[in-house]
C-alpha cells in the first residue's frame, strides 16, 4: 500500500506543479508578490496531497520562533520538500540556489520572479561577494532568506562540510 501511495502522490505532484506553473504563467507578468502567492498556493497543496494521499501529517515545531520579516535562516537539505515547505511558511522568503537552476524551465522562471538569489557557486570569492550584496538589498526588504550551507542535500544523520 506504501508503494501505492508513493506512486499516486508523485503523480499528484508532478501534475500539480505542472499545472500550477502553466496556469501561473501570466503571474510571472506581475508584480514578485503574486509570484510568490503562487509558490505559496504550490506549497499548500503538496502539503494537502501529503496528508489526503499519503497521510502524513506535517508538524512543524518551533513554527513561533521563527522571525518575522528579515532574518537569515540556515537549514539542512534533506529532500525536495524542504525546497517546498518554507513558501508557506515564510510567504516572502528568498531562497539562496545554484544559479543552473534558474535555466530549468518553469522552475527557474517562478525563481527569478520571485527574487530568489542566484549563485555561481565555481565562482567562489565572486559569488560569496555577490551573495552578501543580494542578501543586504531582500533584507533591506524585510524579506527572511534561505540559505542550506552544505550547498545540497544531505541525508539525515549524515554531515558534510560547509560550501564557502
Amino acid at each position: 500500500m506504501l508503494y501505492i501511495r508513493s506512486i499516486v502522490f508523485n503523480i499528484y505532484l508532478y501534475l500539480l506543479t505542472v499545472l500550477l506553473a502553466g496556469l501561473g504563467l501570466p503571474v510571472l507578468l506581475l508584480p514578485r508578490r503574486a509570484v510568490a502567492g503562487v509558490l505559496r498556493l504550490w506549497a499548500r497543496l503538496v502539503n494537502l496531497g501529503l496528508r489526503v494521499i499519503c497521510n502524513i501529517r506535517v508538524e512543524i515545531r518551533g513554527r513561533d520562533r521563527l522571525p518575522d520579516g528579515a532574518s537569515l535562516i540556515a537549514a539542512k537539505h534533506q529532500s525536495m520538500w524542504d525546497t517546498i515547505v518554507f513558501f508557506d511558511l515564510l510567504p516572502d522568503i528568498v531562497y539562496v540556489l545554484k544559479k543552473e537552476l534558474a535555466y530549468i524551465p518553469l522552475y527557474g522562471w517562478f525563481a527569478v520572479r520571485a527574487g530568489m538569489i542566484r549563485v555561481d557557486r565555481d565562482a567562489h570569492a565572486k559569488a560569496l561577494r555577490h551573495l552578501v550584496k543580494q542578501a543586504k538589498t531582500k533584507a533591506s526588504d524585510g524579506r527572511p532568506i534561505l540559505i542550506f550551507p552544505e550547498g545540497t542535500r544531505v541525508a539525515p544523520g549524515e554531515h558534510i562540510g560547509y560550501k564557502p
